[in-house]
């Protein structure tokens, strides 16, 4: 007859802490990952997921082509998120007056057009749209001073892995952390 001892381990530390999250989440990545219900929805052409074709249609939207059929779906994906920017201002009790409204639709475009839609921070390509819920690359406005609001003055554009690692540090230290290069000898 076998006793069966059970052994509790205490992850102390938080670097520890962090390790053991990365794994998990590593393997949470390799499983399938869970898919936004928005996108059972859609019936838009795979191409429009590639970054390419998604800076096209930006420039698309700036110019109001009206030959671009999906205008209404993307400037709908667009607005879903500023409307949930303004819901999160609005329990964060940040409210905007004139100068700190939330950003606007045609100046979220613009935002995303001039930047490339590339991340302020590391560079990377953002995704417009996406399918998984927490999508790395997906684009995000970012609040540089986290005590004002998702206004045009107060927010660039950041993927969402950099979003949630920045947190509260200071935006300009970020970037610079983020963009530094070591090159070693000569």
């Amino acid at each position: 007859m076998t006793d069966s001892i059970k052994h509790v381990v205490c992850i102390e530390g938080k670097r520890n802490v962090d390790k053991l999250s990365d794994k998990l989440s590593d393997k949470l990545s390799k499983a399938e990952k869970p898919q936004r219900t928005r996108t059972m929805k859609w019936t838009i052409d795979d191409a429009f997921f590639h970054y390419n074709k998604q800076l096209e249609v930006l420039r698309r939207l700036i110019a109001d082509d009206p030959t671009l059929e999906e205008r209404n779906f993307f400037k709908k994906e667009i607005k879903a998120k500023l409307d949930g920017y303004a819901r999160q201002d609005k329990e964060n009790g940040i409210h905007g007056n004139e100068l700190n409204a939330i950003i606007s639709l045609d100046a979220t475009i613009e935002l995303l057009l001039i930047g490339k839609l590339r991340c302020a921070y590391c560079r990377e390509c953002c995704e417009l749209i996406y399918k998984d819920v927490m999508a790395p690359r997906q684009w995000t406005l970012d609040r540089v001073d986290n005590d004002e609001g998702h206004s045009h003055n107060n927010v660039v554009v950041a993927c969402l892995a950099c979003n949630l690692q920045r947190r509260t540090m200071d935006a300009e230290r970020f970037k610079f952390g983020k963009q530094l290069r070591v090159v070693k000898g000569f």
